[in-house]
């Protein structure tokens, strides 16, 4: 039974619940921390569900923490960029070295293998095999994944807080022993946040040494990047984390560089967080089952009945000017990068729009782009995304599908696009799309998903010509 046992954590996030076996620590740091110990997550019991708790030493566990801390605490992507959930790394790399035989495999191995097991509570735990539960950082958020439960955000300062506090209460059983192993676990642990700056901006950026070099040019790490004596994540690591691996060097140092000269608008802000405030609470208000894109979709139609759009046309660039954030033009070598979007506590609002991408060159992608950030803005700075966001660079799943679902919404409501093209005839289809392409300003593709998407009965040459909109390996995501 788990009579008897002291939690640490929240029910609806990580909880840990232990049991000694002696009231009074003495011995051993062995026999100190013998006792049973129950994991939880989210409710449900992921260590000791198939008997009343795990017994074992748990100073092998207090040794593990002090050494996986700061990789728990910092690091927030993998170190290859599969950005896959984590039980499913492996298997993710394993399909990419069958592609490439190149020597970096090796290399590489090492580096998933190392990250897999600082992020897995479970990992080098001596001579007990427990049920792999993984943490990693997403913004203000932390993902735990333990079994096969698909998993949902939790505040991160309450789940390290729960391990911070299990921790200390075994080191008040710790401290009363003469005993080497449990003065070193508790020398170890004390000193699990003190590390270099180069080591705290390779975890807080996934940059390697050389690149981050490169960047700053012989420039003091902790001036280039902003940092205080007290270690914290900010814009400018921000930036560098979603640009990793998406963007050249000298296109990265370029964002970095904007990023830097952009103060604070701090009207801006309160502009923002005014309706952010609002619109967070009407997520809230959502079943916590719907998924992120229908979440995207409700929140728009919330965003246009709070400003009074209704179905007509809406500009995002007025939106963004009306708060008072502000959009800069800005040309980068790459083309898939088309945004970068800061709003911290030190640089922000505002979109950096980059008119050599792809999409963000025309007319309609920019407006898809812009409306795409006013999702993050009014959603995403309080947890997934609490710093910068770039569009075609590395960004949490939910969020991105929540804001390109926003984004779509907002420009061409599906409600209308399907009445206009469910009225249309399959001559008349293309005169359709053209009027709604000229009245809210969206892309054919953006107008042929919504409208294909909106749940109305269309005509067969209607349908057939707004799937050959979509690109070929997308049309299976529209019910047949």
């Amino acid at each position: 039974m788990e009579e008897g046992l002291t939690w640490f954590g929240e029910p609806a996030g990580l909880q840990v619940g232990v049991r000694w076996q002696q009231d009074s620590a003495s011995g051993t740091a062995d026999e100190a921390t013998l006792g049973t110990l129950v994991l939880r997550v989210g409710g449900v019991t992921a260590w000791g569900s198939a008997s009343p708790g795990v017994d074992w030493t748990w100073i092998d566990w207090i040794e593990q923490l002090a050494s996986i801390w700061p990789r728990l605490r910092w690091e927030q992507r993998d170190p290859l960029g599969l950005d896959d959930d984590l039980p499913n790394l492996r298997r993710s790399a394993a399909a990419r070295w069958a592609l490439d035989e190149s020597a970096a495999r090796d290399r590489e191995q090492l580096a998933l293998w190392g990250f897999l097991e600082a992020h897995d509570l479970a990992a080098n735990l001596g001579g007990i095999a427990l049920p792999s539960v993984f943490l990693l950082r997403q913004g203000e958020q932390c993902r735990v994944w333990a079994g096969d439960r698909e998993p949902a955000p939790v505040p991160l300062s309450s789940t390290l807080g729960a391990l911070e506090d299990f921790v200390a209460h075994a080191s008040e059983r710790l401290a009363r022993l003469d005993d080497g192993r449990a003065r070193s676990a508790l020398a170890r642990w004390r000193k699990r946040n003190e590390l270099d700056t180069t080591l705290f901006v390779q975890l807080a950026t996934g940059l390697n040494r050389a690149t981050l070099d490169e960047m700053r040019n012989r420039r003091d790490a902790d001036h280039y990047f902003e940092l205080s004596e007290v270690r914290n994540d900010n814009e400018l690591l921000a930036v560098a984390r979603s640009a990793a691996g998406h963007v050249s060097t000298p296109d990265m140092r370029k964002l970095i560089e904007l990023v830097r000269r952009t103060p604070l608008a701090g009207d801006a802000v309160q502009a923002v967080e005014a309706l952010a405030v609002g619109a967070r609470a009407f997520l809230t208000s959502l079943d916590g089952r719907v998924p992120a894109y229908e979440q995207g979709i409700e929140l728009a139609r919330w965003h246009r009945r709070e400003t009074g759009a209704g179905l007509r046309r809406v500009d995002p660039a007025q939106v963004l000017g009306r708060w008072g954030a502000r959009v800069k033009e800005i040309e980068l070598g790459s083309r898939s990068l088309e945004a970068c979007c800061v709003w911290g506590p030190a640089h922000g609002p505002v979109v950096l729009l980059n008119l050599k991408a792809r999409r963000s060159s025309d007319e309609h992608g920019r407006r898809a782009t812009l409306a795409h950030e006013i999702a993050h803005l009014l959603i995403d700075r309080a947890d997934a995304l609490p710093l910068a966001e770039i569009l075609g660079g590395r960004a949490p799943r939910l969020p991105e599908s929540r804001a390109n679902a926003f984004a779509a919404e907002l420009l061409i409501p599906r409600d209308l696009a399907g009445k206009k093209m469910g009225a249309a005839t399959p001559d008349g289809a293309r005169r359709a799309m053209e009027q709604l392409r000229r009245s809210h300003g969206a892309s054919r593709e953006t107008i042929a998903w919504q409208a294909l998407r909106s749940g109305v009965d269309l005509d067969a040459g209607t349908r057939a010509y707004l799937l050959g909109l979509l690109p070929e390996d997308r049309r299976y995501q529209v019910e047949v």
